[in-house]
């Protein structure tokens, strides 16, 4: 396997992901533990289990990493505190965002967060932060090397990590009227969206904020209707869970001058409890469940005609996650302690159109694995090509529509192209392959960037000689 370390310029680009049919329920991670899947995050090849429903039973109080091993997602490590914090609610809200993993408990006089880092060997706890105000750490969020928390009683704070380790950096501040801002807090790259119910009139409607990092400082750049937010790259999904009779999310896309824009309104396809009560966002994918009804989880995905649903599934989703071709849902409700239900998309980029068959009437089939997150690897990946065909991985930083012999060229304005030969026995269709990996550098100004690929081969069973693979859009998040 190549391994290539992105130039910072061509890491401005990173994550939308390629088109999903649907998902499939793949695995149920189960545990007797009371509360088990209070809270779940992801990032690529973990997930973070938070089992934290009762606060006064110690044994609830728990935070759990999973890892993707050998085809199934297996328990490989606990964080533990190094104070115990067994009556705080520990790991009732977390975050995890490469080799970083934050966990909140935020019952008491005074929350703290606990940040665990994994050194490629064991994660061991690093660092405690703290605060004088009362249900600190009601809620987390984590992207490269910030952190934003918020609490109900109208505080949400940020903590940068510098040559000091983890030090507190400031306050979030709304310039609109809010009540119980901080309650849910989202962060991704160099943005922050923090939420809070509006007072007039009558706590009837509620608003999210976005915030920006301008230099050293976070400034306020836009205010929208929602409560429970979602950033991923230049997109916002909230929840407004009480709209009409069942609810709808909305999404908004932030455009070159800075602006923020409602993209899309998504709504339940039939009759739906609470719609939008919770909400995930992962570059072109988007998650929405409900508080009961049956489905109770809906997928969107975003094309050329926009956002499209792609699926109704039954997963009883208290907390959400999505990374790559991942949809992690938890349920903590369950008799038995709780599950946690792994769905995984049948590919984990979003297409923007197909290839061109080649000898065989095989197409060459680009995707890959991992979440295109700062400081994250991806890996592309190709298959069903002509065995030892050489050919040419093409980047760039716009989208053609160039028609080619039954074909399309999707890459425009290239920055990169990278010349290869395909694995495989020579000339035999369908039996070439490549892979390559690629590492996402950690500026978080590079959020929100897209690229597209495409690679093309010498083929004499194509028109002129060329086979095609699909195309493929990523966005940094």
């Amino acid at each position: 396997m190549e391994r290539v370390k992105l130039l910072h310029a061509l890491a401005s680009l990173f994550a939308l992901t390629t088109p999903a049919l649907a998902q499939t329920l793949v695995q149920t991670l189960a545990s007797p533990i009371e509360g088990f899947g209070w809270d779940v995050d992801m990032t690529s090849g973990r997930i973070l289990v938070g089992a934290s429903y009762i606060p006064l039973i110690p044994v609830t109080q728990r935070a759990l990493i999973y890892e993707r091993t050998g085809g199934s997602w297996s328990q490989v490590d606990e964080l533990i505190p190094s104070d115990s914090p067994a009556w705080w609610g520990y790991a009732s809200t977390l975050a995890i965002d490469g080799d970083t993993a934050v966990v909140g408990a935020p019952v008491g006089t005074s929350g703290k967060i606990y940040v665990f880092e994994h050194d490629g060997v064991a994660w061991s706890e690093v660092a405690i932060l703290e605060d004088d105000g009362p249900r600190f750490a009601e809620e987390v969020g984590i992207s490269g090397d910030w952190i934003v928390t918020g609490s109900s009683i109208d505080r949400a704070l940020v903590f940068h990590r510098g040559a000091n380790g983890w030090e507190e950096a400031g306050e979030l501040t709304p310039s609109v009227q809010v009540a119980a801002f901080g309650r849910h807090v989202s962060i991704s790259g160099q943005r922050a969206a923090v939420s809070g119910w509006t007072p007039s009139p009558a706590f009837e409607t509620s608003t999210v904020v976005v915030f920006e990092l301008d230099g050293s400082a976070w400034t306020e750049v836009a205010a929208v209707e929602g409560m429970r937010p979602a950033l991923s790259g230049d997109r916002l999904i909230v929840s407004r869970y009480w709209y009409g009779d069942d609810g709808e999310a909305a999404i908004f896309a932030r455009s070159s001058d800075g602006t923020w824009s409602e993209e899309a309104t998504l709504e339940p396809p039939g009759f739906a409890n609470d719609f939008g009560w919770r909400v995930e966002l992962s570059g072109g994918r988007a998650a929405v469940g409900t508080r009961g009804g049956s489905p109770d989880l809906f997928t969107w995905e975003l094309g050329p005609g926009g956002w499209t649903q792609v699926s109704a599934l039954e997963a009883d989703p208290f907390p959400l996650a999505l990374c790559g071709r991942w949809l992690v849902s938890g349920d903590p409700a369950e008799s038995s302690g709780g599950e946690v239900l792994v769905h995984e998309y049948e590919s984990t980029f979003l297409s923007v159109g197909p290839g061109l068959a080649g000898s065989g009437g095989f197409t060459p089939e680009l995707d890959g694995a991992g979440c295109a997150r700062l400081g994250s690897d991806l890996t592309l990946a190709l298959t069903d090509g002509l065995g030892a065909a050489a050919g040419l991985l093409a980047i760039g930083f716009s989208e053609l529509a160039l028609p080619f012999f039954g074909g399309t060229f999707y890459v425009g304005s290239f920055i990169v192209t990278m010349p290869h030969v395909l694995d495989g026995a020579v000339g035999v269709p369908g039996a070439g392959s490549f892979s390559v990996t690629l590492s996402v550098p950690t500026d978080p100004s590079l959020v929100g960037a897209c690229f597209f690929l495409q690679a093309g081969y010498a083929d004499a069973g194509g028109p002129l000689g060329v086979s095609l693979s699909n195309g493929i859009r990523l966005e940094l998040e």
